[in-house]
């Protein structure tokens, strides 16, 4: 599972989110959870080496949960590595939760990956974090609902995002556009300064009309459409 620290899931540190935290298997067939309390590790447990049981000792129901353990413990690796790799420099490193077995060893059960999720300094940056953290959150084949919660969560802040970016184009549009219209305004202006020193006549009022038409043309070519 991936934890968000930003208040999803098991993790409340600011800015984070743990991305999955997988359902431990307390109580497999009913027969663990009675025998052995969870706990919580920061990497792989190492297999307990005292009062471990000979598998021959063990009971037919007692290994078909050893054998229900093992398959959980490589789901829950499988399931958190692929948090890990796919989040990068913001996952951090699983933790794990364990549960003893009948044969006295201790298997991972459950797990979980905290995520940085909070906003970067731009727009930009702020969207392709979110669509690693996006990716992170769903990289396992079975995410789970808190991995599930945790991608909605990006996707929505990616969302303010590119709104956000959006809102800087369109202003940044709007001033282009306001700096031409100045910038056309004074060339008409200039001409009609220069038309006023001109003596009136036939062939100044035909050469004023063309030169005025002339600047404007070529004021003209410097404004673009932008899309």
């Amino acid at each position: 599972m991936i934890g968000a620290l930003s208040g999803i899931g098991g993790y409340a540190a600011l800015g984070v989110s743990p991305v999955s935290r997988q359902p431990s298997s307390r109580g497999v067939e009913g027969a663990v959870d009675a025998k052995a309390p969870e706990s919580k590790t920061e990497s792989k447990p190492e297999s307990t080496t005292s009062n471990l049981a000979n598998p021959s000792q063990l009971s037919e129901e007692e290994q078909r949960i050893v054998a229900k353990l093992k398959q959980r413990e490589a789901e829950v690796l499988a399931h958190e590595q692929a948090h890990k790799a796919a989040g990068g420099a913001y996952a951090g490193s699983p933790n794990y939760t364990t549960t003893q077995g009948p044969d006295g060893r201790r298997y991972i059960t459950g797990g979980e990956v905290s995520i940085d999720i909070s906003a970067e300094d731009t727009p930009e940056e702020t969207i392709r974090k979110m669509e690693q953290i996006k990716r992170a959150a769903l990289a396992p084949g079975d995410p789970s609902s808190q991995d599930r919660a945790v991608a909605m969560q990006a996707e929505a802040i990616k969302a303010q995002a590119e709104a956000q970016l959006n809102e800087q184009r369109q202003e940044k549009l709007r001033g282009d556009e306001g700096g031409a219209g100045g910038s056309l305004t004074a060339e008409a202006g200039a001409i009609d300064n220069e038309s006023k020193a001109l003596p009136i006549g036939p062939y100044n009022q035909v050469s004023r009309a063309y030169r005025s038409a002339s600047v404007l043309a070529d004021a003209f070519q410097g404004v673009g459409v932008q899309a």
